[in-house]
Formats: C-alpha cells, structure tokens, sequence
C-alpha cells in the first residue's frame, strides 16, 4: 500500500503506455479503494489497453461486474471503444464519482 501514491503518478503521468498499464494492473491487485478516482480518471486514456485495465482494476476494488470482465477478449461498441471501458465509465458518471474514496484501514480510529 505505500506504493500507491507513487503509482498514481505513474498511472496519470507517464508518457509510456507499458509503465501506465502495469500501474493500473498493481492499483487493483492491491486493493487500496482510494486510488478509484485516478482509474476512472484513466478510462479516457488514448491507449485502450489502459482503459481496460483501469476498468478491470476498478471492477477488482468496487466488486462491479462490468461486461468482458473475466474474459481476454473485448468487445467493441460501435466507435470500436471496448464495452467493459464504456461500462466503467457509465458507472463512474452514474454512481462512483458520488463516493468517498478512502482506505478504511489506513484511516485512524
């Protein structure tokens, strides 16, 4: 978990697609909810195997069941967008931008 400041940076900055992938990979697989915002953030990067990580992760931290989630292929919607990153971003406008994002146990009692 102290990675992941470090991997939202990483996440939202660098200008490598490889680096930004294996950041939203690690992001879910820790499981700290509070980096959500800067994965929904990414839904929109130009890069789609970005975005589907970045929805594959959020769907890990949230317990979202987005379409292709535990598939290796993806369907594409008309604009040739993966669904699944579509789904995600369709869930964050609709509901998760309205959540507080914290870790519970980082927060002291």
């Amino acid at each position: 978990k102290p990675a992941v400041p470090n991997l939202i940076v990483l996440l939202l900055t660098d200008s490598a697609v490889q680096p930004r992938r294996q950041a939203a990979i690690a992001l879910g697989k820790i499981g700290d909810i509070s980096s959500v915002p800067a994965l929904a953030q990414c839904l929109r990067d130009q890069d789609s195997g970005v975005a589907i990580f970045c929805a594959k992760s959020i769907a890990m931290l949230t317990g979202q069941e987005f379409p292709d989630l535990h598939s290796t292929g993806y369907t594409l919607n008309n604009e040739g967008v993966p669904v699944i990153v579509v789904t995600a971003k369709e869930w964050w406008l609709e509901n998760g931008r309205y959540e507080i994002w914290v870790d519970m146990e980082s927060v002291s009692p």
